[in-house]
Parts: structure tokens; sequence; C-alpha cells
């Protein structure tokens, strides 16, 4: 993999992108934020503590920790540790753009799995003085290396939420990321342990065929150790394989899931889950 500095003010930040060689404060000063939605919903730019719509402005539309559209405010959409659309979710496949006259600069993301700068990572090492972004239009074409869209089959056709009504409060989220020649799937499995605890498992795999609805097996992770708030230390993650999942597509609205624990007391089962909301406009079933 390609390495890419993000030269600070006073040190550089290591990240991890295909994308540049070097992105320096002055590459990224001025570049609008867009959303990764079908709809790509406007985040403001990046300036100083003063511009009207700058992210770091900490009293503005797109700065301020209480603002809905805000990358700062972590019960949003676009600022949760947990949206898959957020700029500070570690596993976000799809989140905010920076985007500078037309061309793609990075994902604005703390997945250092994708090329992205952090909104730390500009915080420590950058300080901008621009109170307006730089202009959006240009003749070059926009390259962006998006998430997985419009392949067809295991990819958006069936990303989202699933879930079987008759085991309400239990489902499963599935996010796509890469593109058609290097396509992979994250799954997010919500349940309950053994003791009527909420469960959460994460898994990955890169090994699904885009523009069919083959079957998708995936490792499933769950974690332990770490506490919540301001104590959260990520050293104290602790790691253990808890299973796999088989998901079988019946369609782009029904599937079979089934799982495989390798820890002693969970049972195998499977469940028949719906798909929680209808396909995008524009998205077809294979």
């Amino acid at each position: 993999m390609n390495r890419w500095f993000f030269i600070g003010a006073a040190f550089g930040v290591l990240l991890s992108s295909p994308v540049k060689a070097s992105l320096t404060c002055n590459d990224v000063a001025g570049a609008s934020v867009f959303s990764s939605e079908s709809a790509p919903r406007y985040l403001g730019f990046v300036g100083s503590d003063f511009g009207q719509d700058s992210i770091n402005n900490r009293v503005g539309s797109y700065g301020s920790q209480f603002a809905s559209d805000s990358v700062r405010n972590e019960f949003g959409t676009y600022g949760s540790p947990f949206s898959s659309f957020s700029a500070n979710n570690p596993f976000a496949v799809n989140p905010p753009k920076l985007i500078k006259e037309g061309v793609f600069i990075a994902f604005l993301s703390s997945n250092t799995a994708l090329p992205s700068v952090s909104i730390d990572a500009l915080d420590r090492g950058c300080t901008f003085t621009n109170g307006s972004p730089a202009n959006f239009f240009t003749t070059q074409a926009i390259s962006v290396p998006a998430p997985a869209t419009g392949w067809g089959g295991v990819d958006v056709s069936v990303q989202g939420s699933w879930f079987n009504p008759e085991r309400d409060g239990e489902g499963l989220v599935l996010d796509f990321f890469g593109d058609s020649s290097a396509p992979g799937v994250i799954a997010y499995f919500y349940t309950y342990d053994l003791e009527g605890n909420q469960l959460y498992l994460v898994g990955s795999t890169d090994q699904i065929t885009p523009g069919t609805l083959d079957t998708v097996n995936i490792e499933m992770i769950k974690t332990r150790g770490a506490v919540f708030g301001s104590q959260f230390d990520p050293n104290a993650v602790e790691r253990t394989v808890w299973g796999s999942l088989e998901i079988d597509f019946i369609d782009c609205g029904q599937a079979i899931v089934a799982w495989f624990p390798v820890i002693e007391g969970y049972e195998a089962g499977k469940s028949e889950v719906i798909r929680l909301a209808d396909l995008p406009e524009g998205i077809t079933c294979p």
C-alpha cells in the first residue's frame, strides 16, 4: 500500500492513501466537505475558526458540536462514532469526502483503511486562515474513489439494514467498500450474549462477487475491555473471534443468515431476514 504524509504546521502525520504522494495543510485548506450519501449533502469547508461555513468554526453551522450537519456533533449523522456516514467512525466506509476545485482530496475520516485525513490530524497539525472555500468549479473532472455504487448484486443492491420481524431487536447491517475490481463488505450483527447483554459483532471480507447474489461468508469478531467516555483506551480493546456468518441472498429484499459460533455456549442457527428499506432510486436487483 502506498503511504501519504500529511505535513502539519509542526510535524507530519502518517496517512494511508493510494491517491497522492504528499499532502500539505495548504492542499486541504478550502476543500469543501460533502457527505457520501446517494444525494450528497454539503457539510461546510476546511477553513479558519471564523469562516461562516468552516468546520473549524465552533459556533458555526458546520463546526459546532450541537449543529445537526456538523462533523463535530458526536450525536449527529456525520460526527457520530457509530454512523456509517460519519467522519469519526473508524469503521465507516461512507465517510464525508474532501473536494477541492473539483478534485477528490481524501475522505474526512478516522478510518485509516481509506485514503483519509482525520479531524484530529487537522486540529493538531494545521492552522487555517482562509475564511471561504476554494472555487469548487473546474474544468477538471471529479475523481472520487467512492465506495461501491451501482454494481448490482452483492454490493449496494443489498447494502443497508436487515432484520427478521419475528426477532425484532436483532439485526444485520451491511456496508460495502472498494471498487468493482477490489470490492469488500463489512457486516455488523447486533444480538445478545448468553447473559442477555447487548452483543455487537463486526467482520469483513473481500471475497465477494459484484453483480451476483452469491453467498457471502464473514468471520465475526467480538470486543471487550475498554470503557465508555473520557476513559476510553483503544489499547485496552480485546478482540476475539466469535464465529462466522453465512448470508444466502434470495433476492435483494430477502436473505437467510446462518451463524456458526466457535465460543462455547453459543449454538448455531439461522434466520430469514428482510431488507428494512427499499432499494435506493436507480439501483436494480440482478
